[in-house]
Order: C-alpha cells, then sequence, then structure tokens
C-alpha cells in the first residue's frame, strides 16, 4: 500500500491523499472502514468518560456518567482514533509500512437528568 499526500503547510489539513492499492489491500481497506465504524459506534453508546483511579495500592478506572463532572474535568469533547497499523496486526498479525490513522470528535450533550450521550461535533 502507497499512501501520499500532499498540503500547503506543514500544520494544516491534507489537501488531497492518493492511494495506491493492490485489490486484496482494498478489500483489508474495507475491512478496516468497517471495524473503524463499528468501533466508533460502540464508542459512542458508552455514555461515559474512564477515568484512572488508584484504590488500595493498584489501579482501576472509574465510568463518569453526571455531565457536571465531566464539564469539571474538562472532557466534554474528546478525540477518539483507530490505527490502520495496529487493526492489520491485531486482525492478522501483519504489519503494514504506512499507517492510517482516522479520527472522529464526540462532543457531551447533556440530558434532563444530568447523564449525557455523544454526539459526532462536525470538523472543520
Amino acid at each position: 500500500m502507497k499512501i501520499i499526500g500532499t498540503t500547503k503547510k506543514k500544520t494544516s489539513m491534507l489537501k488531497s491523499i492518493d492511494i495506491v492499492l493492490t485489490i486484496d489491500e482494498i478489500d483489508g481497506l474495507v475491512d478496516f472502514l468497517a471495524y473503524t465504524k463499528k468501533s466508533f459506534v460502540d464508542r459512542q453508546a458508552d455514555c461515559s468518560v474512564k477515568k484512572l483511579v488508584k484504590k488500595d495500592g493498584s489501579f482501576g478506572s472509574e465510568d463518569i456518567t453526571s455531565y457536571a463532572k465531566i464539564v469539571e474535568l474538562g472532557q466534554e469533547e474528546f478525540i477518539y482514533h483507530e490505527h490502520y497499523q495496529d487493526w492489520l496486526k491485531s486482525a492478522n498479525g501483519s504489519t503494514a509500512q504506512t499507517d492510517i490513522v482516522i479520527h472522529t470528535t464526540f462532543k457531551a450533550e447533556k440530558k434532563a437528568d444530568d447523564t449525557f450521550v455523544w454526539v459526532n461535533k462536525q470538523q472543520n
């Protein structure tokens, strides 16, 4: 797989991406996109923020579901992402020379009972 991106500035979004694929690589890319969509949908359905906590000398996580608490923590928005290289390695143990990273931004939207739902935030 060969991916070529061009941009006017180093920090700006890519203006264009050229991807050169074999037929098998197209199948793999389609599978990766389907996996990524499912992963994003699953994460969106989990209406919580995971916070790392230390209890009794060991680490664990705490699910925060209160909108007021995530505002207090500054976690109203987060960017969730998946890597093609990670997916490929877990899918069949192989590696890719080039990585594709797909991002989506979720924003917490308050519900009447002070819980929240993650909504997709439009990215500029």
